[in-house]
């Protein structure tokens, strides 16, 4: 029972540690499956038939996706007539991010099967009165 016959278990616990190590950080960092379903929903918008809707953010989600320098943001909002909160995706650039405020006027595209982007931010709205930002 000398050293050689417990060597093999040490190298059976390096590679078991091995994997379980890689399955943690695989699942640590996949990513959400909500946050990529609503991403291909925004970004195939265009394709699809719709109707579009205005309405207002109710409050809004940064997430941990980027389009080139854009960021997608989770916008939730009521639709018109429904008491139910929606959540759909839009782009961001880093340059309008500190605009982003509860009330901010948004054009949503709905589509069939419960499809759902923002398609439009107005934040010149956010200026009052009528005033444009001063760019």
């Amino acid at each position: 029972m000398g050293i050689e016959y417990y060597s093999k278990y040490f190298m059976y616990g390096g590679m078991l540690f091995t994997v379980t190590l890689c399955v943690i950080f695989f699942f640590w960092f996949r990513g959400d499956k909500t946050d990529i379903a609503g991403i291909k929903t925004y970004m195939n918008s265009a394709h699809w038939q719709g109707e579009v809707i205005d309405s207002r953010i109710e409050f809004w989600r940064q997430t941990n996706a980027r389009y080139g320098n854009d960021y997608f943001y989770d916008i939730t909002f009521y639709l018109n007539g429904d008491e139910k909160l929606h959540t759909a995706q839009t782009l961001i650039r880093p340059s309008q991010m500190h605009l982003m405020k509860k009330g901010l006027k948004i054009k949503v595209k709905k589509g069939s099967k419960n499809q759902l982007a923002v398609i439009e931010v107005d934040f010149d709205e956010g200026a009052g009165a009528g005033k444009p930002l001063t760019k």
